[in-house]
């Protein structure tokens, strides 16, 4: 699933489209996140499609949502304190592999 930087646009490599054809639908609802605004929201797959475009520099389809073609969840986000580590992530990765 890609990752949207920003409610402004996205790449739609994450779910396998290519210049040339049909976007297999492999979701059906994408969550977005604004990392830069804290806020939080979410899409649906025909929106998704319906706003797909390629460019002339990339073979990847492109995403550019407007206004009203998502819902938002939460805004003005404060994350919570890290309990946990990176280090502490990976050991217990090692002991479930």
């Amino acid at each position: 699933m890609p990752i949207i930087g920003s409610f402004g646009a996205g790449s739609a490599t994450g779910f396998g489209q290519r210049r040339g054809g049909a976007a297999p639908q492999t979701f059906d609802y994408m969550f977005l996140v604004d990392t830069e605004n804290m806020t939080l929201g979410y899409t649906d797959w025909d929106t998704v499609e319906k706003r797909m475009y390629f460019t002339e520099k990339s073979p990847s389809a492109k995403v550019k949502f407007e206004q009203g073609d998502y819902t938002i969840l939460a805004s003005n986000i404060l994350p919570s304190k890290k309990s946990i580590t990176a280090t502490d992530i990976l050991n217990g990765l090692e002991l479930i592999l």
